[in-house]
């Protein structure tokens, strides 16, 4: 959400939109972030949090990578689909942590979360503009859209279940059952 008014003086000049579109291409993703309170749930309670945080920041890597078409129309929808990743993120995460953080450090969890939040959002801030200025705001976005990408792979594709958890998730057979072999292995917090 604090990518594209960092970076959108940039590729709204070059492609001669008026600046005060800004403004629009800001309240696309808040409409975006809007939408998700309609479908959220349902994303949700099919894939569980942790796939859903996954998709999301695919999506919005790949929403990234639309602005570089030089049409408002496109930039207004992948501002939106930014909006969707950003507002699905925070529910998702929050099941996330829920489902798999020990009970004595949930608190840490969820206090690091809602830190990192804004604190993202600080770096974006202060990394963009001298990427754009050192290399173009295509290679900005890029690098963005990369970085948001490799926060995925993270978890190599698998997702490890908490097995003290196990009986809290009403799911996790669910998901065990119908995941690849492999993508998914039950950890014990305490021996």
């Amino acid at each position: 959400t604090r990518l594209v008014p960092v970076a959108s003086p940039a590729f709204m000049a070059e492609f001669g939109w008026d600046e005060t579109w800004v403004g629009y291409l800001a309240s696309a993703n808040i409409v975006g972030a809007l939408l998700v309170l309609f479908t959220c749930t349902p994303l949700l309670l099919r894939i569980g949090g942790m796939r859903t945080l996954q998709f999301v920041l695919l999506l919005g890597a790949a929403s990234i990578m639309l602005l570089y078409v030089p049409s408002l129309a496109i930039a207004l929808f992948a501002c939106a689909l930014m909006g969707f990743s950003n507002g699905i993120a925070n529910p998702a995460g929050s099941e996330a942590l829920q489902r798999f953080t020990a009970d004595a450090r949930r608190t840490v969890g969820f206090s690091i979360k809602q830190a990192g939040i804004p604190l993202g959002g600080v770096i974006a801030g202060l990394a963009v503009p001298p990427l754009v200025e050192a290399f173009g705001w295509r290679t900005a976005l890029a690098a963005a859209a990369v970085a948001i990408a490799a926060v995925t792979q993270g978890t190599n594709g698998s997702v490890a279940i908490v097995e003290k958890n196990l009986d809290e998730c009403t799911l996790c057979d669910l998901c065990i059952n119908a995941a690849p072999k492999g993508s998914i292995r039950i950890i014990k917090l305490y021996e």
